[in-house]
């Protein structure tokens, strides 16, 4: 009886050392595979998921390309550039109440996904060549969100496109990055808060200080949903918003 205990012990316990030995197994693919994962990714997936974003943005844009050549056919005396947030708004709708001169032409050259190197890349054709007098440059999230650009590259982005303007005659506004959510807690928060503090402290520029009519003490998007649906885009009550605040920044160029 002794001897058969000991037996089925001994084969017990060898198939625990078996099953052990396949767990620690399996544990030890799954680490080599993450670190490969990880190491691929710092050398080629970054670039990828750039290219991916750059790629989707230049889609998107062309998708609708017709649709916004019908809408500014003509030069524009006003002209937005900008993401997403800008492509969405709807401009023309504001127009009245922005109390522009009969005749006035407002272009819209917002491109969902587009980071402000983009906008640099284009801001001679979208801007400079259609000589406004006023453009209002609002952008940057993309580069913390997307492609993780630090926020030296991003203020040295604005300021070449500020400075193109400047040089050009042309009225500029530059816009104050929108706040996201508190508990989305996203990991650009201090380069966010920076950047609103360099675009604050420009003194040749009209500046249109979105963020401080949506942020909380905390400095997160306040009203909970009111504002914004994702955290990222304005709802029809936030553009209104954002519309009232521009007015405010356009009569400042008049003064």
């Amino acid at each position: 009886m002794k001897k058969r205990l000991k037996k089925q012990w001994a084969k017990l316990n060898n198939k625990s050392v078996i099953l052990g030995l396949l767990l620690l197994s399996l544990i030890a693919n799954g680490v080599l595979a993450y670190l490969s994962y990880r190491l691929w990714y710092e050398k080629r997936g970054a670039e990828l998921n750039n290219r991916l974003f750059e790629d989707y943005a230049y889609f998107y844009r062309s998708k609708f390309d017709q649709h916004w050549k019908e809408l500014n056919k003509h030069k524009g005396d006003i002209v937005f550039i900008g993401d997403s947030n800008t492509e969405m708004m709807p401009i023309h709708d504001f127009v009245q109440f922005w109390g522009f001169k009969e005749g006035i032409t407002v272009a819209n050259k917002g491109i969902s996904g587009n980071t402000t190197p983009q906008m640099l890349e284009r801001f001679k054709t979208d801007v400079i060549d259609l000589d406004p007098e006023i453009v209002v440059i609002f952008g940057g999230v993309c580069d913390f969100d997307y492609h993780d650009l630090s926020v030296e590259q991003t203020i040295g982005n604005l300021d070449q496109m500020i400075k193109m303007a400047q040089e050009n005659n042309i009225k500029t506004i530059v816009c104050t990055i929108l706040p996201f959510f508190k508990i989305e807690r996203r990991p650009y928060f201090d380069r966010l808060i920076k950047l609103n503090a360099w675009i604050r402290a420009q003194k040749d520029v009209v500046v249109a200080d979105y963020f401080a009519a949506f942020a909380d003490r905390q400095g997160y998007l306040k009203g909970k949903t009111r504002y914004s649906i994702d955290g990222t885009h304005p709802t029809l009550e936030g553009y209104n918003l954002i519309a009232k605040i521009l007015k405010e920044a356009f009569e400042k160029l008049d003064q």
